[in-house]
């Protein structure tokens, strides 16, 4: 069995990397002491396509197995 990451999960793990350096990360304290986690920030995940990766293409969802996320 292969468990070498393909193209496309790469490209996915990089994206969410570069993602999570530039907006998380520097406020993950400041949200955390909040008990936060703002709106506008899942609202981009959203946007970079993160948030329905395992929903059916029909419902506007990456169609990613459970497995592959």
């Amino acid at each position: 069995m292969d468990f070498q990451l393909n193209e496309e999960q790469l490209h996915l793990k990089k994206s969410v990397r570069e993602f999570a350096e530039r907006e998380i990360r520097p406020n993950v304290m400041k949200w955390d002491e909040a008990g936060e986690f703002p709106l506008a920030t899942i609202k981009e995940l959203g946007k970079l396509g993160m948030l329905g990766m395992i929903f059916p293409r029909s419902t506007a969802g990456r169609a990613w197995a459970m497995w592959s996320t």
